[in-house]
């Protein structure tokens, strides 16, 4: 097995189309948010032209807890802080609403769109 495939079957969701990856996930319910952040980190580190975008799905009482986690240095220095996305769970439940069992038209773009990139620069 190759280096990123290693990094990237212990992600929690990875959205994929055939052998592209489209989006990746963690999902970070009680577990900490540093160790989703540093599964990206490694991700990015093997496979540095990582052009898809990342998502830390948390509920919305840890949005600040992420927030504090992406301006570490190590992050900011790897641009994390550019690359991951805050997803709460209140917007997945307006995804799964909005969509239901059919699913048709959804996207990575619909994530993208209910998600924030909580710092700048």
């Amino acid at each position: 097995m190759d280096t990123q495939a290693k990094y990237v079957e212990n992600i929690d969701v990875v959205w994929k189309e055939e052998f592209r990856i489209d989006a990746a996930f963690e999902i970070e319910n009680s577990t900490s948010i540093y160790s989703g952040l540093l599964r990206f980190a490694d991700l990015t580190m093997v496979a540095p032209n990582t052009v898809y975008p990342m998502f830390i799905v948390a509920p919305g009482e840890r949005r600040n807890r992420v927030r504090e986690q992406l301006v570490r240095p190590s992050f900011r220095h790897l641009g994390i802080h550019q690359k991951v996305r805050y997803l709460s769970y209140e917007r997945v439940n307006e995804i799964d609403e909005f969509f239901g069992d059919a699913g048709s038209g959804l996207s990575v773009d619909v994530f993208r769109a209910k998600s924030e990139l909580l710092t700048t620069r």
